[in-house]
């Protein structure tokens, strides 16, 4: 999985909805539930009309009593299917890689959380202004995409400095941590143990 999923094919009756985690969507969710962890938390708890939400933002665009109430399934039978959905587009919403493999930083104790929709708004702001993508094609876009042009972007444009710093950086944080941490000592001035002796 990578952050330029495909889009999520659903079956109903005869018809297939096609369903995508657009900006659209994204703007939608957050301006209704304030973040998307509550969305998160619906989903979990098998909430059917958050699931709905998430369905019906993200292009279902048909009667959701025809996708949970079908005649040979049981209402449990129907979440069971529709809540991994509703969590990979939910997923998709923010646009993070599924397969990284980064290690968790310590938030800056200083620092305020970002208001959700200050994300999307500068998402957008990157598409159209920089992009010069047009907003009806930025509101059809998934965060991932737009976070993947703005990363390839970066890489394009780097200075040679910027991609030998940007390098020593992925190597160092491959070492494992005691070297980090004797790297970060000498680096502030410490004494090596082979000088101390």
């Amino acid at each position: 999985m990578s952050r330029l999923a495909a889009p999520i094919r659903l079956k109903v009756g005869k018809e297939t909805a096609v369903l995508r985690p657009t900006m659209r969507a994204a703007f939608a969710l957050v301006d209704e539930f304030g973040s998307l962890s509550p969305v998160f938390r619906g989903i979990g708890e098998g909430n059917l009309s958050t699931i709905g939400r998430v369905l019906v933002e993200c292009g279902f665009t048909g009667s959701l009593s025809d996708l949970l109430f079908v005649s040979d399934q049981s209402l449990a039978a129907c979440l069971v299917v529709l809540q991994p959905i509703a969590f990979e587009l939910v997923g998709g919403l923010l646009g993070a890689d599924p397969d990284a493999k980064d290690e968790p930083r310590p938030a800056d104790p200083n620092s305020k959380p970002a208001a959700p929709i200050a994300f999307y708004e500068s998402l957008f702001a990157f598409a159209t202004g920089i992009l010069r993508w047009t907003p009806d094609a930025t509101w059809n876009a998934t965060p991932g995409e737009i976070i993947v042009a703005m990363e390839f972007r970066t890489e394009a444009h780097a200075s040679p400095d910027d991609r030998k710093k940007r390098d020593q950086e992925k190597t160092r944080a491959a070492l494992p941590i005691a070297d980090r941490t004797r790297m970060a000592f000498e680096a502030l001035g410490g004494t090596r143990r082979d000088d101390a002796d």
